[in-house]
């Protein structure tokens, strides 16, 4: 009897553990990495590894922050990737790659913090992320850094064309030119001119032949 009542105190505890287990074993590998910059948006690559068992649906949201100098600012610009509830038989890989608003303010950098995480009702919930090799239980009161120094992004535009020259241009030049004569070309009434005065120089030269001739 002795022996069973010292194993009862900790038969209980050990009970007490494996049933509390489950409210603190949701968890998920979490990786995220920089995307090229998309119409002047910053965008994030998040992939998380959600285990089989354990984990009902979590929201995890990201917040963008710019710096300045020694200066960081709470740019109040999020995104949120919903972790799906586990599903008993497999492991599930979330797998997104959402953008952020587009930021007009100057910074000389960016950086994402994982700022809160919440259940499918909104509601602060635990999570415990292994990331970057580590495991950590995340706190609200102290956001997670996911990524920094990330380059602003501005918007590439391609530089516009040269215009080719078209026939209305060609036609403008030509117009221009005939205007410097009174809008009349006078080089076909000139070539007129000498042909008539060579017609005549003939016709007077065969003329005084003929009459050379007749004497």
């Amino acid at each position: 009897m002795k022996l069973l009542k010292i194993l009862i105190v900790p038969a209980v505890l050990l009970f007490s553990v494996l049933m509390a287990a489950p409210a603190f074993a949701h968890e998920a590998t979490l990786t995220v990495s920089a995307l090229p910059c998309q119409g002047g948006q910053i965008c994030v690559h998040v992939v998380a590894v959600v285990p089989k068992d354990g984990n009902e649906e979590r929201i995890l949201t990201f917040s963008l922050f710019g710096v300045k100098g020694t200066d960081e600012t709470d740019l109040h610009n999020t995104l949120t990737v919903d972790l799906p509830a586990s599903n008993g038989k497999d492991t599930q890989t979330v797998d997104a790659k959402p953008c952020f608003t587009a930021v007009t303010s100057t910074f000389d950098s960016f950086r994402v913090k994982l700022t809160k995480v919440t259940d499918k009702n909104g509601n602060d919930a635990d999570l415990t992320i292994t990331f970057n090799g580590k495991d950590i239980q995340f706190d609200k009161d102290h956001p997670l850094l996911v990524l920094d120094n990330i380059a602003p992004c501005v918007t590439q535009t391609s530089p516009s064309p040269s215009p080719s020259p078209s026939a209305s241009a060609s036609a403008a030049t030509t117009t221009t030119t005939l205007a410097n004569t009174g809008g009349f070309d006078f080089r076909f009434p000139l070539i007129g001119l000498i042909l008539l005065v060579a017609g005549g120089t003939l016709y007077v030269i065969g003329a005084s032949r003929g009459r050379s001739t007749t004497k």
